[in-house]
Protein backbone atom coordinates (compact mmCIF):
# COMPACT_ATOMS: atom_id res chain seq x y z
CA UNK A 1 0.00 0.00 0.00
CA UNK A 2 1.48 3.37 -0.99
CA UNK A 3 2.29 5.94 1.66
CA UNK A 4 1.53 9.66 1.68
CA UNK A 5 4.80 10.42 -0.19
CA UNK A 6 3.66 8.18 -3.04
CA UNK A 7 0.22 9.81 -2.93
CA UNK A 8 1.97 13.15 -3.24
CA UNK A 9 3.71 11.96 -6.43
CA UNK A 10 0.35 10.91 -7.89
CA UNK A 11 -1.26 14.23 -7.02
CA UNK A 12 1.54 16.14 -8.74
CA UNK A 13 0.44 14.52 -12.02
CA UNK A 14 -3.18 15.65 -11.68
CA UNK A 15 -3.86 18.82 -13.69
CA UNK A 16 -6.28 20.16 -11.05
CA UNK A 17 -3.43 20.23 -8.55
CA UNK A 18 -0.58 21.15 -10.92
CA UNK A 19 1.14 24.29 -9.79
CA UNK A 20 0.10 24.03 -6.14
CA UNK A 21 3.00 24.41 -3.71
CA UNK A 22 4.42 21.21 -2.25
CA UNK A 23 3.11 22.01 1.25
CA UNK A 24 -0.45 22.36 -0.12
CA UNK A 25 -0.13 19.06 -1.95
CA UNK A 26 1.17 17.42 1.24
CA UNK A 27 -1.95 18.59 3.10
CA UNK A 28 -4.17 17.16 0.38
CA UNK A 29 -2.15 13.91 0.19
CA UNK A 30 -2.78 13.44 3.92
CA UNK A 31 -6.51 13.02 3.20
CA UNK A 32 -6.15 10.46 0.40
CA UNK A 33 -7.72 7.06 0.95
CA UNK A 34 -7.18 3.94 -1.10
CA UNK A 35 -10.33 2.16 -2.32
CA UNK A 36 -10.77 -1.13 -4.14
CA UNK A 37 -13.55 -2.08 -6.54
CA UNK A 38 -14.52 -5.43 -8.03
CA UNK A 39 -14.90 -5.89 -11.78
CA UNK A 40 -18.33 -4.62 -12.78
CA UNK A 41 -18.77 -2.47 -9.66
CA UNK A 42 -20.10 1.06 -10.15
CA UNK A 43 -17.81 3.66 -8.62
CA UNK A 44 -19.85 6.70 -9.65
CA UNK A 45 -23.46 6.53 -10.83
CA UNK A 46 -25.03 8.82 -13.43
CA UNK A 47 -27.77 10.95 -11.93
CA UNK A 48 -26.54 10.54 -8.35
CA UNK A 49 -24.36 12.99 -6.44
CA UNK A 50 -20.64 12.39 -6.74
CA UNK A 51 -18.61 12.94 -3.63
CA UNK A 52 -15.05 12.04 -4.47
CA UNK A 53 -12.17 12.65 -6.81
CA UNK A 54 -10.49 9.43 -7.94
CA UNK A 55 -7.15 8.49 -9.47
CA UNK A 56 -6.66 4.97 -10.80
CA UNK A 57 -3.69 3.12 -9.32
CA UNK A 58 -4.34 -0.32 -10.78
CA UNK A 59 -7.04 -1.84 -12.97
CA UNK A 60 -9.27 0.15 -15.27
CA UNK A 61 -12.67 1.75 -15.63
CA UNK A 62 -15.14 2.77 -18.30
CA UNK A 63 -16.99 6.06 -18.27
CA UNK A 64 -20.55 5.52 -19.52
CA UNK A 65 -23.43 7.87 -20.24
CA UNK A 66 -26.91 6.50 -20.86
CA UNK A 67 -25.41 3.03 -21.32
CA UNK A 68 -22.86 4.10 -23.97
CA UNK A 69 -19.13 3.89 -23.31
CA UNK A 70 -17.59 7.36 -23.58
CA UNK A 71 -14.04 6.31 -22.81
CA UNK A 72 -11.86 3.87 -20.92
CA UNK A 73 -9.46 5.04 -18.21
CA UNK A 74 -6.29 3.25 -17.15
CA UNK A 75 -3.83 3.54 -14.23
CA UNK A 76 -2.59 7.09 -13.73
CA UNK A 77 -5.78 8.65 -15.10
CA UNK A 78 -8.41 10.32 -12.95
CA UNK A 79 -12.10 11.19 -12.82
CA UNK A 80 -14.52 13.15 -10.64
CA UNK A 81 -12.58 16.39 -10.99
CA UNK A 82 -15.69 18.57 -10.73
CA UNK A 83 -16.93 16.54 -7.74
CA UNK A 84 -14.37 18.21 -5.52
CA UNK A 85 -16.23 21.48 -6.03
CA UNK A 86 -19.79 20.42 -6.81
CA UNK A 87 -21.82 17.54 -5.38
CA UNK A 88 -24.58 17.82 -8.01
CA UNK A 89 -25.69 14.63 -9.78
CA UNK A 90 -22.97 13.13 -11.96
CA UNK A 91 -23.28 13.26 -15.72
CA UNK A 92 -21.83 9.76 -16.24
CA UNK A 93 -21.45 6.36 -14.61
CA UNK A 94 -17.96 4.99 -13.94
CA UNK A 95 -17.64 1.19 -13.77
CA UNK A 96 -14.58 -0.91 -12.90
CA UNK A 97 -13.82 -3.13 -15.90
CA UNK A 98 -11.52 -5.34 -13.83
CA UNK A 99 -10.46 -5.32 -10.17
CA UNK A 100 -9.44 -1.71 -9.64
CA UNK A 101 -7.66 0.24 -6.94
CA UNK A 102 -8.15 3.99 -6.78
CA UNK A 103 -6.89 6.81 -4.65
CA UNK A 104 -9.88 8.84 -3.50
CA UNK A 105 -10.26 12.23 -1.91
CA UNK A 106 -13.71 12.78 -0.48
CA UNK A 107 -15.35 16.09 -1.09
CA UNK A 108 -15.73 16.55 2.68
CA UNK A 109 -12.00 16.07 3.28
CA UNK A 110 -11.12 18.49 0.54
CA UNK A 111 -13.68 21.05 1.73
CA UNK A 112 -12.21 20.80 5.24
CA UNK A 113 -8.74 21.51 3.84
CA UNK A 114 -10.04 24.42 1.77
CA UNK A 115 -11.76 25.91 4.82
CA UNK A 116 -8.57 25.65 6.83
CA UNK A 117 -6.38 26.91 3.98
CA UNK A 118 -8.50 29.17 1.73
CA UNK A 119 -5.46 30.12 -0.33
CA UNK A 120 -5.44 26.55 -1.69
CA UNK A 121 -9.04 27.01 -2.86
CA UNK A 122 -8.12 30.19 -4.73
CA UNK A 123 -5.24 28.42 -6.49
CA UNK A 124 -7.37 25.36 -7.30
CA UNK A 125 -10.18 27.49 -8.74
CA UNK A 126 -7.65 29.23 -10.96
CA UNK A 127 -6.34 25.89 -12.22
CA UNK A 128 -9.86 24.58 -12.78
CA UNK A 129 -10.85 27.72 -14.71
CA UNK A 130 -7.83 27.27 -17.01
CA UNK A 131 -8.71 23.60 -17.54
CA UNK A 132 -12.32 24.45 -18.39
CA UNK A 133 -11.15 27.04 -20.93
CA UNK A 134 -8.80 24.47 -22.49
CA UNK A 135 -11.62 21.94 -22.62
CA UNK A 136 -13.93 24.47 -24.23
CA UNK A 137 -11.32 25.41 -26.84
CA UNK A 138 -10.67 21.74 -27.62
CA UNK A 139 -14.21 20.41 -27.72
CA UNK A 140 -16.35 23.45 -28.53
CA UNK A 141 -14.42 25.32 -31.24
CA UNK A 142 -15.68 28.62 -32.59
Amino acid sequence: MPDSKEYLQFLKRVPLFTGLPEQDLERIAGTVKERQYAAGEEIVQQGRPGFSFFMILDGGVEVRRDGHVLRALEPGEFFGEIAVLDDAPRSATVVATRPTTCLAITRKDLVDILKAYPEIAVRMLGVLARRLREWEDRYLPG
